[in-house]
């Protein structure tokens, strides 16, 4: 998530919320233990003269503003500018109720929704994404179906959240989705539920197992197991990890797949900006012994380009597609006493063979393009049109 600029107001914002550490300080409600022997908060390097200063500023807000403040909000809009602040794209505040929805969204965790992924496309509210077993797949919708109405109140003119707002409801309701689907409109009655997105999905393509890992998140290593027994099971001769579209995830979830497919070694660590190594992955002596081919895009960013990079230093897997994103730096979200987090850059990461891809990416050893329809509207692609596919496949009986 990128970072905005800093507003004026934002930074008035981030004085009032200095108010409120300045007003516990002079109420004595912060022990000494949070303050150090110069004067400053323990973990915040702000002086007590700096508080002082901030609360002056609050309390001119507070006393001669128009309209009455209200100190939760002020305090979440501060802490947004403070994030914004830094010279981080990904530095972020998550308020306590973003922060569910951020969970939920990343775990691809379902409630009162119909299970599936929706994008706004040039101004048409399209579903990208239809999870596996949930009620959108029940109902019969599919993705590249674009969105017109729901419950007869038509979506022209509305925003992707207000579309998702209508779509979502209490458990077991039902909602109407109209749809156009081929030029023609299409009505489904789909029923509200939980559950959660089938974070890795895989079938067989002849003898190939082809394993398709949206995120690293929630169920993502449980369904990645299931997928190598099935493999197994179907006497799989070579496997194709796809990768594109994938943004990253949860680093121990990685280390869970690494482990799985490589020979023993470090398969992963991040360095700080002192130069400390602050997480070392490594696998154990038992792995995959089967050919690998790792598909990526300009879409793959993150655990999904550390996950390609190992593949391809230790396993000799062979990478096809484009070159992907390049983010090479790893985030650490931190909770807060009231229930919100914030999320910042916290050191750099380096593939096993020594290579920090930041900015840089990984260069595919077999480089195939798509057409730009099929790079944008990645739910169109099947297996004759998906030519990185095809060479994905290809590449695995090559000695």
């Amino acid at each position: 998530m990128k970072k905005r600029k800093v507003s004026l107001s934002s930074a008035i914002v981030m004085l009032v919320a200095g108010c409120l550490i300045g007003a516990l300080v002079t109420a004595g409600i912060f022990s000494q233990a949070f303050i150090s022997e110069n004067g400053q908060l323990l973990y915040s390097g702000l002086s007590i003269k700096q508080i002082k200063i901030i609360n002056e500023a609050a309390s001119i807000i507070n006393r001669y503003s128009i309209e009455e403040q209200d100190n939760e909000h002020t305090l979440d809009y501060a802490l947004k500018g403070m994030a914004a602040s830094l010279d981080d794209d990904y530095a972020y505040y998550f308020t306590p109720e973003e922060l569910k929805e951020y969970n939920d969204s990343s775990s691809g965790t379902v409630q009162g929704g119909i299970g599936a992924g929706v994008q706004d496309v040039n101004g048409d509210i399209t579903i990208t994404d239809i999870y596996k077993s949930l009620t959108a797949d029940a109902a019969g919708l599919k993705a590249g179906d674009i969105i017109r109405a729901v419950n007869d109140e038509s979506v022209k003119g509305k925003s992707l959240s207000e579309t998702v707002a209508l779509v979502k409801g209490e458990t077991g309701t039902s909602v109407k989705i109209t749809v156009e689907r081929d030029g023609k409109e299409l009505a489904f009655n789909v029923m509200r539920g939980d559950g959660q997105r089938q974070m890795t999905e895989y079938r067989m393509i002849g003898k190939v197992l082809y394993i398709k890992i949206n995120s690293f998140h929630g169920n993502v290593v449980e369904y990645f197991n299931k997928a190598i027994d099935f493999g197994v099971e179907n006497m799989y001769e070579g496997i194709v990890i796809d990768l594109r579209e994938n943004p990253g995830g949860e680093l121990n979830l990685f280390a869970e797949i690494a482990d799985k497919m490589l020979p023993e070694g470090e398969t992963f660590y991040a360095l700080d900006r002192y130069g400390n190594r602050t997480s070392v992955c490594r696998s154990d002596a038992g792995y995959i012994d089967k050919p690998v081919s790792v598909i990526i895009n300009a879409s793959s960013a993150s655990a999904s380009e550390a996950l390609a990079g190992a593949l391809r230093d230790m396993g000799n897997a062979k990478t096809v597609g484009v070159k992907s994103f390049g983010k090479g730096i790893m985030q650490t979200s931190i909770p807060l006493s009231n229930g919100g987090m914030f999320k910042l850059t916290t050191a750099k990461y380096y593939l096993p063979g020594g290579d920090c891809i930041h900015k840089k990416g990984i260069e595919p050893e077999y480089e195939v393009e798509l057409s730009e329809e099929l790079t944008q509207k990645y739910w169109l692609r099947n297996d004759e049109s998906d030519l990185q596919l095809k060479k994905a496949i290809e590449v695995l009986t090559e000695k």
